[in-house]
């Protein structure tokens, strides 16, 4: 089974990347103002009020939760009040003390949300901002609510089952199985209804077991299942599907206490939470009692977002509506890559080490980063974030490093010979182009020095691991949203005339292009394509060009662009904001890959002015932290392999306020 599947909704921290603003575009504020003004956070008043740490959930929630307002307050001048409670009565008096202490705004993680909306209530009518997190309110409207996408995690459990089950659907079988829920409230109810929406009506549950999230409750209950079914009720039960991987690890563990006569053929165990603990086990019980697992990303760290939000709101941000945290389904196949996750970094960066410090294994080793240069901003950002994340770690592991920068593939086939000169102990490297250097490439491995390569692929090679961004993915989802967007045209069999602006001639843009054309209705007309090298200015003259010297019905005839890159993006649109010419643009759609904020700051106004729509695909700069990391894991003894596929959200018109809040565009924008 798949792997990685990144559904959009996300995590926060915004700052601007230096050097990025457009000569277009006025320049950014503090670019204009003497000196740089003080936040308007600044002498406010947070309060967060949050559940007691009944089970490990909550706890690392409350851990990053208090971290990251310490973080943000420090930063930003404000204080804070952070209260948690066991009781929803107890909510209740603490937030009619935060009313009367006339905070600036609250963020709450209601208990049980339904008991609480009198409370919420006297917060709007005290006309103070509050951001609700994970339980909703039925029946009210507070200033902002983020949550995980409860549904959508039920709809793709049910939708992993019949693949799973596939076989046993075809052939018309019912197949028996467990549930086991959080609680009462609106989240297992989203997670119950969505598994229903999707999963065969083959799929019966025999039983439903409420656990409070707990991994005791729910031990005890598989237990008193297994103990007190009949032989073939318990040999009839083909997969649990549970809430949570707290309770996963209770239903394994009685599993593996079992030692009735029935012969338990349960296959297929689901969770919510891609926990380390739970990632860590996959293997064993696959091999010992030929188990599959799988679980959906649902982090603590989530609760940043909420934070985050309201850090926004004591700044002047007017955040509304619905925002929902992203969804990684995560099983056997894709459990090791998902460690490389920003999902998964950020939930286990604060954890402390578990014994007083080891040595460890990367002290006094040597890691070499080899790069291009930054001749565009994506490559500007991405130098940034692996020289930082280099220097981080080597300061916590004790390795050193060299880090290089290269124009031409012969500057980095020579810095590729030094670094295998000195000894290194291992290389993460960006290839120019990579079929250029494989002969180079081939010399690390020779060497015996682990290779990690970054971004563009070394056809006919095979280092010792491999990351990039999904960009056949990225092409796919393109065409299918270009497909769902003219659905009209194509229904009514029109020809739709594109233009397709590329990237380079590397590895990515020929994925990109390819997973395009797999998709895209065959009505797609490509009239004609452009090579940018990834540049805002060379987009621009293209573009400029295309208007300029082409017959007004070829001009007219256009109807969306497709490029490979947000930059790219800009160059496109800053000609077509330029043009004066005779035709009348119909140009509905323009997609690009980053989801910068650049570029989504400048939706509403595109939409406006001009009547077109916009969808990107989050590929950040940032990414190459993993590569960094990777490096890190073989210094320290670990032994990744393969080739590892960073995330892929969508990010269009209507849903580019709440990426803002996605991990990947926090980390993205989180250094200065």
């Amino acid at each position: 089974m798949k792997k990685l599947s990144v559904i959009f909704t996300l995590v926060l921290i915004v700052t601007l990347i230096a050097g990025c603003a457009p000569a277009a575009t006025t320049p950014a504020p503090e670019a204009q103002a003497p000196a740089a003004a003080a936040p308007s956070a600044k002498g406010k008043v947070m309060g967060i009020i949050m559940p007691n740490a009944t089970h490990g959930f909550t706890g690392e929630s409350i851990q990053h939760a208090e971290a990251f307002a310490k973080e943000l307050a420090a930063k930003e001048g404000f204080t804070y009040k952070f209260l948690t409670a066991g009781e929803t009565s107890e909510q209740n008096n603490q937030i009619d003390t935060l009313i009367n202490e006339k905070v600036d705004v609250i963020v709450m993680w209601p208990i049980n949300g339904d008991e609480l909306r009198s409370a919420a209530q006297k917060v709007m009518d005290a006309k103070i901002p509050l951001v609700i997190y994970d339980r909703l309110i039925t029946d009210f409207k507070p200033t902002v609510e983020f949550m995980g996408d409860n549904v959508t995690i039920g709809k793709m459990s049910g939708e992993y089952f019949n693949k799973y089950f596939k076989a046993d659907i075809d052939a018309g079988k019912d197949i028996n199985i467990l549930e086991f829920k959080g609680d009462l409230s609106t989240v297992p109810t989203q997670r119950s209804d969505g598994f229903k929406s999707t999963a065969s009506p083959k799929f019966k549950i025999v039983q439903e077991f409420t656990t409070d999230w707990q991994r005791a409750k729910a031990l005890d209950q598989m237990e008193t299942f297994l103990n007190t079914s009949s032989q073939a009720d318990i040999e009839s039960i083909k997969a649990v599907f549970t809430h949570d991987d707290e309770v996963v690890l209770g239903v394994l563990d009685a599993i593996a206490a079992y030692k009735g006569p029935a012969k338990l053929d349960i296959r297929l165990v689901s969770g919510v939470g891609a926990r380390k603990e739970n990632l860590d086990i996959f293997p064993e019980f696959k091999q010992k009692y030929n188990i599959d697992q799988v679980t959906y990303a649902f982090s603590p760290a989530m609760i940043r977002s909420a934070v985050q939000l309201g850090d926004d709101i004591l700044n002047g941000k007017t955040p509304s509506g619905l925002i929902l945290g992203p969804t990684v389904e995560v099983d056997n196949s894709s459990a090791e890559a998902f460690r490389t996750n920003e999902i998964y970094v950020t939930r286990y960066s604060l954890q402390a080490p578990a014994a007083p410090a080891a040595v460890p294994a990367a002290k006094d080793k040597v890691m070499g980063v080899v790069m291009p240069n930054a001749t565009h901003g994506f490559l500007g950002e991405s130098i940034k974030h692996a020289e930082a994340f280099t220097k981080e770690l080597a300061a916590k592991e004790g390795f050193t490093y060299k880090f290089l920068t290269a124009g031409e593939t012969s500057e980095q086939n020579n810095q590729i010979d030094t670094l295998i000169n000195e000894k290194v102990d291992v290389i993460v490297l960006w290839p120019i182009n990579g079929d250029e250097l494989r002969s180079a490439a081939q010399k690390v491995m020779d060497a015996k020095i682990p290779l990690v390569i970054y971004d563009r692929l070394i056809t006919d090679f095979k280092p010792t691991v491999e990351f990039m961004g999904d960009n056949i993915i990225i092409g796919k989802m393109s065409g299918e949203y270009f497909n769902k967007y003219f659905k009209a045209d194509i229904d009514a069999g029109k020809d739709i005339n594109i233009l397709e602006f590329k990237g380079d001639l590397s590895t990515v843009p020929t994925q990109r292009s390819d997973g395009f054309k797999s998709t895209a209705s065959p009505k797609f007309k490509i009239v004609q394509e452009f090579t940018t090298d990834w540049q805002r200015a060379k987009a621009l003259e293209q573009m400029e060009t295309f208007l300029n010297t082409s017959s007004q019905a070829d001009i007219e005839s256009i109807k969306a662009i497709f490029t490979h890159d947000d930059e790219v993006v800009l160059g496109v649109l800053d000609a077509i904001a330029a043009y004066k010419g005779p035709a009348k643009l119909d140009i509905r759609l323009v997609s690009g890959v980053g989801a910068r904020k650049e570029n989504l700051d400048i939706f509403p106004e595109f939409k406006t002015k001009y009547n077109i729509d916009q969808v990107t695909y989050a590929f950040s700069p940032a990414m190459i932290r993993s590569a960094v990391q990777l490096g890190a894991d073989i210094l320290n003894g670990k032994t990744p392999s393969g080739l590892i596929l960073g995330p892929t959200v969508e990010v269009d018109n209507t849903s580019a306020e709440a990426f803002r809040t996605n991990e990947i565009y926090i980390t993205r924008y989180s250094l200065p």
